[in-house]
């Protein structure tokens, strides 16, 4: 069993190690400060569009090639209010995620073998890196971020940082193998508690799900067994993950033990996310997939031919999602719209990437 160790914060002190349940709501609250009208945010053809942040004044993206090897990705920006549409970095790594807070914009890139997460101010300025050996994607909630990084001594450790105030606190650091085997973080996920994190076993030693409320002392863990790999999923109230053969289990801050869910385990289905009341699954269909929104017992799909007609794509092209965020109001999401013949080929002939503002939830 991994020993989890508690690592003393950076840049603030022990008791101000994790904020008031009320201070938890107020950064959670960083959302944009008007509802978006229904319909396509950005069209980018030829370009995929591969991860999307949103706060509450700019809309963030990566877009880049699908298949194609010489071209770049760009990390862009458009202003909410005015439209204005700059472009802040290239060569950003699509696959370690984006984070828009109030002042900050966080991406990764990955030189020489090494992935580095970078933090940016929205008008370009002040450049800096936060993480210089990630380990996850990033993952984000409000002002705050979260990371999972290698350390240079063997072991690795997880990491919450406030963006509006600096503030760094380390949730947990442990030794990469021991003597039951060795462990690997593949996601991080911010609750309005707390943080999430898996322990995937490399061996045939338990996987864990780990969670830490920012007013504990220390994390607390469950055993998964003969799962190397769980399922870890954003969840507003703590820990939502999918344990191999036995189902999707819920684990909110301040409960004791995990719950088993009574969800769909079928492989056409996927569950993406989910905040409060709202689940959020992809399905797939033929060639595509669409996004189910499950809310206070209603169900309702984002329709493959409306995100067709918004980028003026034939019907027998193939629509994939590739990113979902929430803005506490509605889904954004980020389409790629490909003929058939381009995907089977690995070519990116044809394709257009669209986001999407979804219609309101609440």
């Amino acid at each position: 069993m991994p020993a989890v160790l508690i690592a003393c914060s950076h840049g603030q002190s022990t008791s101000n190690r994790g904020e008031s349940t009320s201070e938890s709501t107020r950064l959670l609250a960083q959302h944009p400060a008007r509802g978006l009208k229904p319909g396509a945010l950005v069209v980018t053809p030829e370009l995929a569009v591969r991860a999307i942040a949103i706060d509450r004044r700019y809309l963030v993206w990566v877009d880049g090639p699908l298949y194609a090897e010489n071209r770049p990705t760009s990390l862009r920006q458009r202003d909410l209010a005015t439209g204005r549409t700059i472009t802040l970095a290239h060569d950003v790594d699509p696959g370690f995620g984006i984070a828009s807070t109030t002042h900050w914009v966080v991406y990764a890139v990955s030189p020489a073998g090494r992935t580095l997460l970078v933090a940016v101010r929205h008008d370009g300025s002040s450049r800096r890196v936060l993480s210089g050996s990630l380990a996850a994607p990033v993952a984000a909630r409000g002002e705050r971020i979260a990371w999972a990084e290698l350390r240079d001594e063997g072991a690795q450790r997880v990491v919450v940082q406030n963006m509006a105030d600096g503030n760094e606190w380390t949730a947990a650091t442990m030794q990469r193998c021991e003597q039951h085997g060795c462990y690997r973080i593949d996601t991080v996920a911010l609750a309005a508690r707390g943080v999430v994190f898996d322990l995937g076993a490399i061996g045939p030693q338990p996987s864990f799900v780990v969670r830490r409320a920012f007013s504990q002392s220390r994390p607390a863990r469950v055993a998964l067994r003969n799962d190397p790999q769980p399922d870890l999923v954003p969840f507003s109230e703590g820990a939502l993950y999918y344990w191999f053969s036995r189902g999707w289990f819920r684990w909110d801050f301040g409960w004791k033990r995990p719950r088993r869910l009574n969800l769909p385990d079928e492989p056409r289905q996927t569950l993406l996310r989910r905040e409060g009341t709202v689940s959020f699954w992809l399905q797939r269909s033929g060639c595509s997939t669409m996004l189910r929104t499950h809310t206070n017992g209603t169900d309702a799909a984002t329709t493959l031919r409306s995100v067709r007609s918004l980028a003026h794509a034939g019907m027998d092209t193939c629509v994939h999602l590739n990113a979902l965020e929430w803005t506490g109001r509605q889904p954004v999401t980020a389409w790629t719209i490909i003929p058939p013949t381009s995907e089977e080929r690995h070519e990116d002939t044809g394709l257009v990437g669209v986001i999407l503002a979804e219609r309101p939830l609440r």
